[in-house]
């Protein structure tokens, strides 16, 4: 761990395949939450300079001179919309209306299969909007899916101590294809894992985790506590006894049929 101030520098990590590299924790804005610049700047300047702007801010907004990357979150509706008006309206804000990678949110991976939303993504990236397509899974079925069936750089996935379903399988089939994931905190957590312990040091613990997705601090103190946090995860002893745990608790559920979306395995 370097000191840049008072707060952590964190080391960057591998994007899958891509090779960019990406700071371990990833900040998400919505639109409860508005970007402080003075908090942003200090953040970029510890090497956390990534921001995903939730698919829920209208209008994403990048404050001046601040050296950042983005991610710009989408919903379906916005995508596939006929006249494009809504997709081009979150690219308006930005830095040369371009970001630095689009994440599609919401969908499903039976959404995915008529191929027109992931088409639409690609556009964008032929186009110069974006470098790199990401998905974000409600589930681990539904991540398993987007990891071996498109071509995403890479996949939101949700993992805690009490939620490690991705561990079954997905972690191993996205280490393979060079899918990086993107792990958050589960909406429900499918059992209590006690003692649940720091959701920031557990995700970055795993070295199949390429980063983790928290909510932007309000303030300087909360942003110096994710990023001591994050520049020490747990031990794999630690890691290895939760996940011994969990697996008492929630068996593998069944391999979907191949190719087939969730809704039809």
């Amino acid at each position: 761990m370097h000191v840049s101030g008072e707060l952590p520098t964190l080391a960057p990590r591998a994007l899958g395949r891509v090779g960019s590299l990406v700071p371990p924790v990833i900040w998400r804005v919505t639109h409860e939450s508005s970007p402080a610049a003075d908090v942003l700047g200090r953040a970029a300047a510890a090497g956390a300079d990534w921001v995903l702007f939730d698919e829920s801010v209208a209008a994403p907004a990048v404050p001046e001179n601040l050296p950042l990357r983005t991610i710009v979150g989408i919903d379906l509706e916005t995508l596939v919309e006929r006249t494009g008006q809504r997709l081009a309206a979150r690219f308006d804000a930005l830095p040369g209306r371009r970001c630095d990678a689009v994440l599609l949110q919401r969908a499903t991976a039976n959404d995915l299969k008529s191929g027109r939303p992931y088409s639409r993504l690609s556009r964008l990236r032929d186009d110069g909007r974006t470098s790199l397509l990401m998905l974000e899974a409600y589930d681990d079925a539904e991540a398993e899916w987007m990891v071996e069936n498109t071509a995403a750089h890479a996949v939101s996935v949700p993992y805690s101590a009490g939620d490690q379903l991705v561990r079954y399988r997905v972690l191993e089939h996205a280490r393979q294809l060079g899918v990086a994931l993107l792990a958050r905190e589960p909406d429900v957590a499918r059992v209590a894992v006690a003692p649940e312990g720091d959701p920031v040091r557990f995700r970055l613990s795993d070295p199949d985790v390429t980063a983790t997705i928290e909510p932007l601090p309000r303030d300087e103190q909360a942003l110096r506590d994710v990023l001591t946090r994050a520049s020490s995860p747990i031990s794999e002893v630690e890691r290895q006894q939760r996940w011994e745990l969990f697996q008492q608790n929630v068996p593998e559920p069944p391999k979907p049929r191949g190719g087939h979306p969730p809704e039809f395995a």
